[in-house]
């Protein structure tokens, strides 16, 4: 399923992480939190008084460092990326920011050095090969008592659209001095440790896509569309409606709504012709020699009757 337009990416426990995408072991990310922790992902940094550099190997205890970078990690699998064609996805410039809790069997405290890079993956059909796209380092005091610390490190991320199949992978190394006799044991969790979400805070991953509106009518109309990972949108709007009413000599005409009606009537020899509406009306009549007619105007209206006799004199 591919992800929404979301600004965080999980790294969740072993039995959800699948089975390694590329490389050495690099699994999968996803777009929510899981609710309880995995504390498989261990470093070991040996019983010598030196500090040692191990990677990070996903639910695994790592006991050496990869000359080939990009080998280990998490990534977001490129059918969840979902970037193709006409709808690439694309991260705007900012910080990415992972939230890590790391813990150690220590007896005492002490200090490790945690590395943090990111690589733009290639497409499957350019052989996943991963192309560096940032790196940093933070130092983290480490608790006595075998005791947890929350670590949040950020890096900075130009702009970053990935073409269709492309996606994003980040690696994890950490460097520790070991602990004589006993050995020097650091634990990378998973999931959700004691209330903390273990994830990588980013700028909103969207879509770049080619857009297109249409609106037909035979009127005034207005149409909005929207694409989401490929897909279009239309609207269609209907014009204005016209109707019209008439009446004639002796008859009655009416008519309704929210258009404009017209009404006409005529009076002949006595009879009267009338017209209602709700908007516009108008009425008209006409008397024929030697007779007396009326017309009246308006629906409901208060203007008396008007009557137009007409006389003829004979010479």
């Amino acid at each position: 399923m591919v992800f929404g337009n979301i600004t965080a990416l999980h790294l969740p426990r072993a039995g959800s992480a699948g089975s390694s995408l590329w490389g050495t072991d690099v699994r999968k990310v996803l777009d929510a939190p899981e609710a309880t922790s995995d504390s498989a992902t261990k470093t070991s940094h040996g019983t010598g008084g030196g500090s040692t550099t191990r990677n990070v190997d996903p639910y695994s205890t790592s006991t050496s460092v990869s000359g080939t970078k990009g080998l280990f990690g998490w990534a977001v699998d490129p059918t969840d990326m979902g970037s193709v064609t006409g709808a690439l996805r694309f991260y705007p410039a900012g910080d990415h920011t992972s939230r890590l809790v790391l813990g150690h069997d220590g007896a005492v405290g002490g200090t490790a050095t945690v590395y943090v890079y990111a690589y733009r993956v290639a497409s499957a059909a350019a052989g996943r090969t991963r192309t560096l796209l940032g790196s940093t380092s933070a130092s983290v005091s480490l608790p006595a008592l075998s005791g947890e610390v929350v670590a949040n490190i950020a890096l900075t991320l130009p702009e970053i659209v990935f073409q269709p199949d492309e996606t994003i992978q980040w690696m994890y190394e950490v460097a520790a001095t070991g602990t004589v006799i006993t050995g020097h044991v650091l634990t990378f969790y998973t999931g959700t440790r004691s209330g903390t979400e273990i994830r990588i805070t980013t700028p909103e991953l969207g879509v770049l896509a080619n857009t297109a509106g249409t609106a037909a009518g035979t009127g005034a109309a207005s149409g909005d569309a929207a694409i989401v990972l490929g897909t279009a949108g239309t609207a269609a709007g209907a014009g204005a409606a016209t109707g019209e009413g008439a009446s004639n000599a002796g008859t009655v005409g009416s008519a309704a709504g929210s258009v404009a009606v017209l009404a006409s009537g005529s009076s002949v020899a006595g009879v009267v012709g009338t017209a209602s509406g709700s908007s516009d009306a108008t009425g008209s009549g006409s008397a024929v020699i030697g007779t007396v007619g009326t017309v009246e105007i308006g629906a409901g209206g208060s203007e008396a009757p008007t009557f137009h006799p007409l006389f003829i004199f004979d010479d």
